[in-house]
């Protein structure tokens, strides 16, 4: 099932293609000139590691299914060899803002230097001090129960976008992006598990919300 790149402005969300009739090995068939969105235009880039491999590096992404066995690919993973050359790779193609969703151990992340930064700063109000020059992982937090996890990486996503927008600096963007994906799992819906940023961060600063292993 086909998904439709999303764009709001230059923050470019998702990457699968929408060619039913066109079969699209690479992703630089789909970013090139007159396709859907070059990797320069977007600001900010937000994909799944599974959809990002599968695009980027079709063999590596079976050999993930191979290593997963049936089970859950972002489980097998290794940041340093798996997924950092992927996000190597996203940067080369010109992303600013880089954050690559591993599943339930949690969230890689990098930016670009604090010129490429500069330039976007005041179209996002990012302070470069803040956002430029950044790579790391931000691990999940322990939800206080599971019930489902519809809507998690989504709403994780729209934690971190909306952080960003409000001019929160990284680090606390990452730390309400994935615990706001924490409250998302403790309800059999997509929001009712939501918390405002408010609540989020009182428990981040008391030391209540604990990282998943």
């Amino acid at each position: 099932m086909e998904k439709k790149v999303i764009a709001a402005g230059h923050i470019c969300l998702y990457i699968t293609p929408v060619f039913p009739q066109k079969k699209v090995n690479h992703l630089s068939e789909i970013l090139s000139p007159g396709k859907l969105i070059q990797m320069g235009e977007a600001d900010v880039f937000v994909p799944s590691v599974e959809e990002l491999c599968y695009m980027l590096d079709r063999e590596r992404f079976h050999e993930w299914q191979e290593r997963a066995a049936g089970g859950d690919i972002t489980e097998i993973l290794d940041i340093e060899k798996d997924v950092k050359p992927l996000a190597a790779q996203c940067m080369a193609f010109g992303a600013k803002v880089l954050l690559i969703k591993c599943g339930v151990p949690g969230m890689y992340y990098r930016t670009a230097d604090r010129r490429t930064i500069g330039k976007i700063s005041n179209r996002l109000e990012l302070n470069p001090c803040q956002w430029a020059d950044k790579e790391g992982f931000e691990k999940s937090y322990v939800p206080d129960r599971i019930l489902s996890g519809t809507g998690a990486g989504d709403t994780s996503i729209a934690a971190f976008l909306t952080a960003m927008l409000k001019g929160y600096p990284l680090e606390r963007a990452l730390q309400l992006s994935t615990a706001t994906g924490a409250s998302c799992v403790a309800a059999y819906d997509a929001l009712s598990g939501l918390k405002s940023f408010e609540e989020l961060e009182t428990k981040i600063d008391a030391g209540c919300l604990f990282f998943w292993r």
